[in-house]
């Protein structure tokens, strides 16, 4: 996993050492289809680089960027995103082309944001200590829950297309109990979740000294309004 992430790093003109000590500072982290790729190495190269900071270090990546040789874009007049109204994102190129989409958020902690994505399939990421999947049982089977009710359509064909099997309700899940204790089963919409519990696989990329932990406590859930079957 460590070769096929500087391996996707090198294809954006990035360098692991320096980026590393970058998300160390700042407490950035990359996702996206650049996590998902290296989780499931070989299987698709991932066309852009996601990264995302709290605003507070938001100034630190973009200098750290510019000097990387990436300039903004100057947005299209019609943007849609599925992204909350706490985040701010900058696209920027290199003069080969390479893409990097730059997000900013409010939260407390970069984790908030990536719990809102689209799909369960696509919540991982990689952090200075390793990468970080929040739904390794459903994601290495190729299994993806949507989580958004108005989920970007093109999105979730990208993902079927790389072979998962995008389940729209909790109920198709493998593993899905219909008489669940609400709030408890790992398959409810309403369970908490926190950072470095039992459900989160996360792998150290080269130091195994510096881990999850670091995070402190993290927690989310993922619908706790949904109507849950019971």
């Amino acid at each position: 996993m460590h070769d096929t992430f500087v391996q996707i790093l090198k294809r954006f003109n990035l360098d692991w050492t320096v980026m590393r000590a970058v998300m160390m500072t700042t407490g950035a982290v990359l996702s996206g289809s650049a996590a998902l790729a290296v989780l499931q190495g070989g299987k698709f190269v991932p066309q852009d680089l996601d990264i995302y900071v709290t605003s507070t270090n938001f100034a630190i990546l973009l200098v750290f960027l510019n000097e990387q040789g990436y300039n903004v874009q100057v947005p299209s007049p019609i943007t849609t995103t599925s992204y909350s109204e706490s985040t701010v994102i900058l696209t920027l190129k290199n003069e080969a082309g390479a893409k990097i989409d730059l997000t900013s958020t409010t939260e407390r902690h970069v984790v908030h944001t990536i719990t809102r994505f689209h799909s369960t399939c696509v919540m991982n990421y990689v952090a200075h200590y390793g990468i970080v999947c929040l739904y390794p049982e459903w994601t290495m089977k190729n299994v993806g829950l949507v989580t958004v009710a108005s989920a970007d359509e093109q999105a979730i064909h990208k993902y079927r297309g790389r072979g998962f099997a995008m389940m729209e309700r909790s109920e198709e899940l493998p593993g899905y109990e219909r008489n669940h204790t609400c709030g408890r089963h790992p398959c409810c919409l309403k369970t908490r979740r926190e950072l470095g519990d039992h459900a989160t696989l996360w792998i150290p990329l080269e130091d195994e000294e510096l881990n999850i932990q670091t995070e402190g406590r993290v927690g989310w859930v993922l619908q706790k309004d949904c109507a849950c079957q019971l």
